[in-house]
């Protein structure tokens, strides 16, 4: 039979047959059952625990899985802890019994942090960022739950203030193709850059054919078109010695076969700039070409 003690403003009920109790609850369905009536506000409290300790000091809850009740300490504690005698901050916490990979326990450590900053740490109590995650290989997976190579695999979207949360930037994976696409989802652009899963990156493609692919579109007679710019400022260093201002090197291996610089001569006497062209024979490379700043062309 329902057991019922009565207080002054509600009622707790325990039923005779299952031990279970409810409190403003005439018919419990779970060993602790508390109906919270009509709320009308958000997040209203329904269980408050208390501690009046001070820094370091907490009250917790603890979710037993297996063992005696007086043996060893298997199972998950949530709690929050007191993290400044000053403004009584505080510091949620979820620790979790932890074994070795070997069957060995290692006893309750902290899985889950959420500090006074509101930034959580997975494998860290003092996170350092919104999200820090702390490990020996840390690993973000993004899965998608519906049919295997899916189109829609996963997205990490960068949005700024405001209202509009489409998104400025986003990284998406496109498991039916096989591509990572980096878009602009608020300027409706598709396939800034993308990433083949053989390495073939493309940039306004969204279908590169080499390992760099650049595609662009321009009007008919229009003569400003960069594709690639290298840029050096030529700080420090001589002056008055040349230097290379940038190569695109062609390679076997490990050792350069052809190359392609950008010399400037006499730094100090402005920006003259000269192409150099190099090959190798038998494994030597050695300059072929060069193109002075005057367009003259000299064949060695």
């Amino acid at each position: 039979a329902t057991q019922t003690i009565q207080s002054m403003r509600h009622d707790m009920f325990i039923d005779g047959g299952t031990g279970n109790i409810g409190i403003n609850n005439v018919d419990p369905i779970t060993k602790l059952h508390i109906q919270s009536g009509n709320l009308t506000t958000n997040f209203t409290e329904v269980i408050k625990l208390s501690n009046t300790v001070g820094v370091g000091g907490g009250p917790s809850v603890f979710f037993k899985t297996s063992g005696a009740d007086n043996v060893g300490r298997y199972g998950v504690k949530l709690g929050a802890v007191r993290s400044d005698s000053d403004n009584g901050s505080s510091v949620f916490k979820i620790q979790q019994e932890l074994d070795d990979g070997s069957g060995n326990l290692l006893g309750l450590q902290d899985v889950f942090t959420i500090d006074q900053y509101g930034r959580a740490g997975i494998g860290t109590t003092t996170p350092m960022e919104d999200l820090d995650i702390v490990s020996d290989d840390p690993t973000l997976l993004l899965r998608f739950n519906g049919a295997v190579n899916g189109a829609n695999s996963g997205r990490i979207k960068f949005s700024e203030g405001g209202t509009n949360h489409v998104g400025h930037m986003e990284i998406h994976y496109d498991g039916a193709a096989n591509k990572m696409y980096f878009n602009s989802p608020i300027d409706s652009a598709t396939g800034l850059m993308t990433i083949e899963r053989t390495g073939d990156v493309g940039i306004n493609t969204t279908a590169p054919t080499a390992k760099l692919h650049i595609a662009n579109t321009t009007t008919w007679g229009e003569m400003s078109n960069p594709i690639i710019n290298i840029q050096n400022n030529g700080t420090g260093g001589d002056i008055n010695t040349a230097h290379n201002m940038g190569s695109i090197t062609w390679k076997s291996g490990t050792v350069s076969t052809a190359e392609i610089k950008a010399v400037r001569n006499t730094p100090a006497s402005g920006d003259n700039v000269e192409l150099r062209f190099s090959t190798s024979a038998a494994g030597v490379q050695g300059e072929r070409m060069t193109i002075n700043n005057n367009g003259i062309v000299f064949i060695n």
